[in-house]
């Protein structure tokens, strides 16, 4: 069976990738976007997706027509290591979820799956698993389990299924260049 999806942040190396895949699989999709995301990891199905622009008055509303069954969340600025501990930009991420979430109840969704972060256990020197403690040492990873909180407090409140997965560093196709695999990769092949 085929799902209306809400997908943030799919201009993003992770958001591109799901979006990709749902795709692939006959998922009909409306995204978010900034007026200056770069779509280029969304060449292969620009005509497949419904866009809206954050700066659209209406944006909530064309969510709301769309009527999706599942929220994926992925969107987050300040990500970069310059604007970790930049509390306003921080702050920001955690309104857009409040904002997300109200829709998702007057949407009437049955899913809502967020993207953490390993920022959200802070430093650690040993193996680390999901019942680890978590004790953030940056914004960016209190603005993460904030949002991860809030997240679960809501939808148990309200009887949406919810899942927020804590992602580790990971690499693939269209990462971003400033990254530090590829930067590595572009290092040792400029040695050559």
């Amino acid at each position: 069976m085929h799902s209306r999806i809400l997908i943030t942040g799919i201009s993003g190396f992770l958001g591109s990738q799901i979006a990709k895949e749902l795709i692939s699989q006959g998922h009909l999709l409306i995204a978010t976007k900034r007026p200056n995301s770069d779509l280029w990891r969304c060449e292969d199905y620009l005509n497949k997706v419904n866009w809206i622009d954050l700066n659209d008055a209406t944006w909530q509303s064309k969510i709301l027509e769309f009527h999706p069954q599942i929220f994926i969340h992925t969107a987050w600025s300040g990500v970069s290591a310059f604007q970790r501990d930049d509390w306003d930009v921080q702050f920001s991420n955690i309104d857009f979820a409040l904002k997300l979430l109200q829709l998702s109840k007057q949407c009437k969704v049955k899913k809502i799956i967020g993207f953490g972060s390993q920022a959200e256990y802070g430093n650690f020197s040993e193996i680390v698993d999901e019942n680890y403690q978590l004790n953030p040492s940056s914004a960016y990873g209190a603005a993460k389990i904030a949002v991860s909180q809030i997240i679960e407090n809501y939808c148990s409140i309200n009887e949406i299924n919810w899942y927020w997965f804590r992602l580790f560093s990971f690499f693939g196709e269209f990462e971003s260049d400033n990254w530090f695999i590829p930067t590595l990769i572009k290092k040792i092949i400029s040695i050559q």
